[in-house]
């Protein structure tokens, strides 16, 4: 085609380059949107077609590169994986710590209690003793 000197087969391959430069985009940027949407499998398929597609049309001049494209790709997934994971671990720990909050709660409410129990038994004694004292008195007078 390049021995072709025809204006409009130039401008038809231009438009047709400038296409697929499109689509190929169009779909890096899905791949991005389903990885930031924690949807990887889908952005695996995906990527196999980014580089399938970057394997078919690397020899072509004016095709933007589609493998550095899935290449980039790749390396947003991996970080937004281990992203994910640190997050999903940060949440356990979080529910870990309200469940041993509320465990520590639940027996100091508990002690509580008994401190309670406790203070109400030695008032009752208090109470007892000192009666027991002023009888002692009154028959000692």
């Amino acid at each position: 085609l390049d021995v072709i000197d025809n204006a409009f087969v130039s401008r038809l391959l231009g438009t047709v380059k400038m296409e697929v430069n499109r689509g190929l985009r169009g779909l890096e940027e899905s791949i991005l949107q389903k990885l930031m949407q924690d949807r990887f499998s889908e952005a695996d398929n995906s990527l196999q077609q980014l580089t399938a597609a970057g394997q078919a049309l690397a020899s072509i001049v004016g095709i933007e590169d589609a493998l550095e494209m899935a290449s980039r790709a790749r390396m947003y997934r991996e970080k937004r994986e281990r992203e994910t994971e640190s997050l999903r671990l940060m949440i356990d720990s979080a529910k870990d710590a309200a469940d041993r909050a509320a465990q520590l709660d639940a027996k100091v409410q508990h002690l509580e209690s008994l401190r309670q129990a406790e203070s109400e038994t030695f008032q009752k004694f208090a109470a007892s003793f000192a009666e027991s004292i002023a009888a002692r008195e009154a028959e000692m007078k």
